[in-house]
């Protein structure tokens, strides 16, 4: 995780997987001391930029279109994730 804007990493979001690529009981973490709050798991592309809640919606957009992707990781850090005024964002649905 790092801050939109600067690239200052926050933190690191994992998610635990098996060897056939399925997500193992559904388990994800954030390591100790990550700082998750204001900050996303950002993949850079096209505008416009693409905020989602899940790492997993967002590389699959990402995938699809090219366009840049922020991953809030997590429902309540969506009203967290700072904006600028002047760009143009989206939402995943």
């Amino acid at each position: 995780m790092c801050d939109p804007y600067t690239g200052v990493i926050a933190g690191y979001h994992c998610t635990y997987v098996t060897a056939d690529g399925e997500n193992k009981d559904r388990l994800k973490r954030f390591a100790k001391n990550s700082v998750v709050s204001g900050n996303v798991v950002r993949i850079a592309g096209k505008d416009p930029i693409v905020i989602g809640e899940g790492v997993e919606d967002i590389l699959s957009i990402h995938r699809a279109t090219g366009q840049e992707v922020w991953a809030s990781c997590g429902v309540n850090n969506l009203k967290n994730v700072p904006v600028q005024e002047g760009k143009t964002y989206t939402k995943s649905h």
